[in-house]
């Protein structure tokens, strides 16, 4: 293992020869322990449907902040429209400059839209690496829209599809990279797709019990919370039984072969760098751990540091 300073940023790098290696296949068995899509939530659990009322709520609010185009993106970005399932609309950011034959597919995290990433979209293209940015049915400038896991677990599909069926690209020259919720979706994709080429986790959703306990703590604050919700988490705290399957990263990464670079802040208050060390403990005892980076700064954003990072990594795992 190795330990380099970036920018004042402790950087824990594990890279190996991953990128030789022909990916194992799925057998029947492990098909069925790990192949099996996220269900419908269930009806009758109060923090599913709290977890998907919130996940809707924020997908609206994607809707109101848009970024301007960078100028180092003018002209550089198509715009590409797609049919997910249920005939929803869905869409995309295809930024490729250079004409590259390798791809990084990107999942973007809850509340936000393509346009907040512009930075990282540049600094993947200057390696000469071509993005395509998914912008999930509901979100950013794709008409309203009901969603859940399952549901953009579908659009991710038709993204890859597009990327590798359209464009012909390799499923071994695609990387598929997620920001927080992105994160959670992107293990959920790998764990059934083993011959992409790697995964980048930024501030990956590891499991939503966490999560359901911060909109716990809002409620005790008075910051509101649905009433059973709140009345359930008075008597007793069954949340990992109640949040299930929910963005499990933790369990999912079990069913993961490709290799796995994680990109985390200490100091995010969304998704817990102790959640993140979980997760990296479960990627490197299977094997699949490529790199591991725990920044001091930045919180939850995708900020310069991470940027940075982003960039490196891409650059690492393109050039083995």
């Amino acid at each position: 293992m190795n330990m380099k300073i970036i920018n004042n940023v402790n950087i824990t790098n594990q890279y190996s020869n991953f990128y030789n290696k022909t990916p194992r296949l799925a057998n029947n068995n492990e098909a069925i322990n790990f192949g099996a899509k996220p269900k419908p939530y269930n009806v009758f659990n109060p923090c599913a449907h709290y977890l998907m009322d919130y996940m809707n709520v924020s997908a609206k609010n994607s809707q109101v902040k848009f970024d301007p185009i960078i100028p180092e993106l003018e002209g550089k970005i198509k715009t590409v429209k797609l049919k997910s399932s249920g005939g929803k609309e869905i869409s995309g950011w295809d930024i490729n400059p250079n004409n590259s034959d390798k791809y990084v597919l990107f999942l973007h995290g809850m509340a936000q839209n393509v346009t907040n990433y512009q930075p990282m979209y540049k600094s993947i293209t200057d390696k000469g690496v071509g993005v395509f940015a998914l912008e999930y049915r509901g979100y950013g400038a794709n008409k309203s829209a009901k969603c859940s896991e399952y549901k953009l677990s579908k659009d991710v599909e038709k993204a890859y599809e597009y990327i590798t069926k359209e464009k012909g690209i390799s499923p071994k020259n695609v990387t598929v990279l997620g920001h927080s919720m992105g994160g959670a979706l992107t293990v959920d994709f790998a764990k059934t797709h083993r011959d992409i080429k790697s995964v980048v986790l930024v501030a990956p959703i590891t499991h939503t019990d966490k999560l359901t306990e911060k909109f716990i703590e809002h409620a005790r604050l008075g910051l509101g919370m649905p009433k059973k919700l709140y009345e359930l988490s008075q008597t007793f705290k069954p949340l990992k039984w109640l949040t299930g399957k929910n963005y499990n990263s933790l369990e999912n990464i079990k069913g993961v072969e490709t290799p796995v670079h994680l990109i985390q802040s200490l100091n995010d208050s969304v998704t817990s760098a102790e959640g993140a060390k979980v997760l990296e403990q479960i990627a490197d005892k299977k094997g699949i751990l490529a790199s591991s980076n725990y920044v001091n700064g930045g919180g939850h954003k995708v900020d310069s540091q991470k940027v940075d990072i982003i960039g490196n990594i891409i650059e690492n795992i393109y050039t083995k």
